[in-house]
């Protein structure tokens, strides 16, 4: 399973739910082949929300009902003696697991925390930490991101943050073709500040353009995913699931969560456990 977290944006920008936005044709095509979800409920903030994808639960459960950063704020954190994540499910399950992208609901920074993604089931990570402020991770996301793969920094000079956190993942999935998988690809893009990609570097753009591309990048790295899977002979098997925190960050939609299945039926649903990934 891959399971696709897009941030910070909202329907308003998806034409498989009646956008005029012509920048999602692969996320456009998983929902056109697959399964679309209507209605999801959730809360309008982007750790809230993560938390309730993590752990299955309402804010009023676990206590985490506003929008909280552990590495820029401190105090409370994602505790993995008080919740399940998903992952530890899927690993009791047999599923090797991986998360690659950003992770914020942890300080990766705090000696009590910096084994927390490992804590909370994920066998291999490649993460922005997100640090506080002053700190070189605290806005580093995008090019010359700051990268902790598994404990250690990565060079980053020169390159664009999801383009290493896409080919984390593109190896994981690879080296997972005879064993069960769930990855979690919690994405950097669409977050502000609105940057140029490696598609339309050098041009003269808009804040509005620079976000479209933003968007069409990140549809062009779930491509990317999508053909490492055909190409592995994987994708048979495997269910992909697009998803966003919250709404556009000019607050259109932003009490929207939107899932879209790619090629989910009876067959691969009921397959899951026991199918590659």
């Amino acid at each position: 399973m891959l399971f696709i977290l897009l941030d910070n944006v909202g329907k308003d920008w998806f034409r498989c739910y009646g956008s005029s936005e012509d920048q999602t044709p692969v996320i456009d095509g998983l929902a056109r082949n697959g399964l679309k979800f209507r209605n999801f409920y959730v809360t309008p903030a982007c750790s809230t929300t993560r938390v309730m994808l993590l752990t299955g639960r309402y804010p009023f459960r676990t206590g985490w009902h506003t929008h909280h950063d552990p590495a820029i704020y401190g105090g409370g954190y994602f505790d993995w003696n008080r919740e399940v994540c998903v992952a530890r499910v899927m690993k009791s399950a047999g599923y090797d697991t991986c998360i690659s992208g950003k992770w914020q609901v942890n300080d990766l920074f705090d000696p009590e925390q910096k084994d927390a993604i490992n804590q909370h089931g994920f066998d291999d990570y490649c993460l922005f930490p997100e640090g506080r402020k002053g700190h070189p991770a605290h806005k580093n996301r995008y090019w010359d991101a700051y990268v902790l793969r598994n404990g250690e920094r990565l060079e980053t000079t020169g390159k664009f943050g999801p383009d290493v956190f896409t080919d984390h993942l593109i190896d994981f999935m690879g080296q997972k073709r005879d064993r069960p998988f769930f990855a979690y690809y919690s994405t950097i893009l669409t977050h502000i500040p609105v940057v140029e990609t490696p598609h339309n570097k050098g041009q003269n753009l808009s804040s509005r353009e620079l976000f479209a591309g933003m968007l069409s990048y990140m549809d062009h790295l779930i491509g990317r995913l999508v053909k490492s899977l055909e190409d592995s002979g994987q994708r048979e098997n495997t269910i992909i699931f697009v998803a966003v925190d919250n709404g556009t960050d000019n607050g259109t939609d932003q009490n929207a969560f939107q899932c879209i299945g790619g090629r989910i039926n009876g067959r691969l649903a009921a397959a899951g456990r026991d199918s590659n990934s």
